[in-house]
């Protein structure tokens, strides 16, 4: 499946039209749910959660992301497949984080590409256990969780002005007093998951986080930085120039805890501004140049939709251009898991025909 939809998006190349035509229909012809799509061309008989738009590589936030996706579909088989891959495979350090990359090369063969881990996969990954044993009475999923989160807190908290937050990761994010931050891995409906399952810091750090993320925020759009150096000494912060696909996941996170406060999804106004002045939704806003740049990915637009929906605000064409997008673009991980995550469970937009 995989190589064949890789070759009708070199034919999108030639003929966008043909290969629209192709794409839904290959969709269309299953009636279930967008779910399947992503488990059919994004998963791997073994479990594997493939990233097409980073050479077919998997990494512990797509693993995350596949689990929370089989809670929400109440896929138990799926779950346990992409749970049972990711221990063997990921959960190879010496502690119970996981390493973050795996690369297969081109005889097939697989290897961790990078034993670091990084924070957002474990927490989605520790956030995806905790659901699953709800769910599904499965307590040993919860012992996963519980060790996760512990190990998470030692090996990657630190203190800044009596705030607290997690590093990117165990190693590489913290040179002398500077710290690098990534706002999108606040991932907020995991730090409420954790505190109220363990005792621990993780209430405050759901606290802190938005100190954190006040912090990355660019002074004239109030846009979230993709990135952001810290100076745990000056207090000093240092802004990277965009935001992208990196911060859009700041909104899609405070969206799923239910966050009705504009204040929650800072910046969001200017954004929602630009569609309704141009009609789309750009890909990136460039600090340097302050403007608004490219074309969104229909997961760009399903997670503006959400905000739409949270705010109370008219989101019903927002979500057919999303919908209609997803549909016919090439196949890509990323937006699929943003669209899915975003979309509410029950959704019409979460199904290959969505009603009129």
């Amino acid at each position: 499946m995989m190589i064949w939809l890789r070759a009708l998006c070199r034919l999108f190349l030639l003929s966008s039209a043909l290969f629209s035509a192709l794409f839904a229909a290959s969709v269309a012809a299953q009636p279930d749910s967008l779910w399947r799509y992503f488990k059919e061309n994004f998963v791997s008989a073994e479990g594997r959660v493939i990233d097409t738009y980073q050479a077919n590589i998997s990494h512990s936030e797509g693993q995350g992301y596949g689990l929370l996706l089989a809670v929400k579909h109440n896929d138990l088989a799926t779950f346990k497949r992409i749970w049972a891959w990711t221990k063997s495979h990921l959960q190879v350090r010496e502690d119970a984080l996981f390493a973050w990359q795996y690369r297969v090369d081109e005889s097939g063969a697989g290897r961790v590409g990078d034993h670091n881990n990084a924070t957002d996969g474990d927490l989605l990954i520790a956030w995806a256990l905790l659901q699953g044993a709800a769910q599904w009475q499965q307590p040993d999923y919860r012992q996963s969780a519980d060790a996760i989160q512990q190990d998470l807190i030692a090996k990657t908290m630190v203190e800044q002005a009596r705030h607290f937050f997690l590093l990117p990761a165990e190693q590489g994010f913290k040179q002398g007093d500077k710290v690098r931050l990534n706002p999108s891995y606040l991932v907020f409906p995991a730090y409420q998951s954790l505190a109220n399952s363990f005792s621990g810091p993780w209430r405050r750090l759901f606290e802190d986080a938005h100190w954190l993320l006040d912090a990355s925020l660019h002074p004239d759009l109030d846009l979230p930085s993709d990135w952001l150096a810290v100076d745990q000494t000056t207090g000093r912060v240092d802004l990277d120039a965009q935001f992208s696909a990196e911060a859009i996941r700041v909104w899609l996170y405070a969206a799923l805890i239910n966050n009705r406060d504009a204040n929650g999804y800072p910046g969001f106004a200017h954004w929602h501004a630009f569609f309704q002045k141009q009609g789309y939704f750009p890909d990136r806003f460039d600090a340097k140049t302050m403007r608004f740049e490219g074309h969104a990915m229909p997961g760009y637009w399903a997670v503006s939709a959400r905000v739409l929906d949270q705010l109370g605000l008219p989101s019903a064409t927002v979500w057919q251009h999303a919908h209609t997008r997803l549909l016919n673009s090439c196949p890509d991980y990323y937006s699929t898991a943003l669209y899915l995550l975003a979309v509410p469970s029950g959704s019409p937009w979460s199904y290959a025909e969505a009603e009129q």
